[in-house]
């Protein structure tokens, strides 16, 4: 097997680490419904959004690495345009649409677990530039919608 580098910063960065053109993740009891939704973007056709792979032989969650750079490197300073901010603000309200046609498995798991009050929207419950990725995805009420980024 290629050579394991860690993938640090944030806070979820535990254990991750590149693995030649794959990312390795201590697996969750949220990991497969992650998946399936990671898949659902992929087969929606959504783009940068990693390929879910399964599990290795020591039971980590593989995705495909996805290649770029963080908006904001040190969670302090912006390093981008006022356009490229205005695209994450379009990509959002893409995901966000996009999002609206998953079914999640019937034993979904998330991890932020949310009081069931009717119909759900899957969202990115903590967005900000340095927190862009699956880690942070949940099923959220419909009504929400409104108050998340998106």
């Amino acid at each position: 097997m290629a050579e394991e580098i860690p993938l640090t910063g944030g806070n979820v960065s535990d254990g991750v680490v590149r693995v030649g053109d794959t990312v390795r993740r201590p697996a969750t009891p949220s990991t497969p419904a992650v998946q399936a939704l990671l898949g659902h973007l992929r087969d929606a056709g959504f783009p940068g959004v990693p390929r879910p792979l399964g599990l290795d032989d020591r039971g980590r969650a593989v995705l495909s690495f996805v290649p770029g750079e963080p908006v904001f490197p040190d969670r302090t300073a912006f390093h981008g345009t006022d356009d490229g901010l205005a695209g994450v603000g379009r990509y959002v309200r893409d995901l966000h649409d996009v999002l609206a046609g998953f079914v999640p498995p019937a034993d979904a798991v998330w991890r932020v677990p949310i009081p069931d009050v009717g119909d759900h929207l899957v969202v990115h419950h903590d967005l900000a530039p340095w927190w862009a990725n699956a880690e942070h995805v949940d099923a959220h009420p419909q009504v929400w919608r409104r108050t998340l980024l998106g």
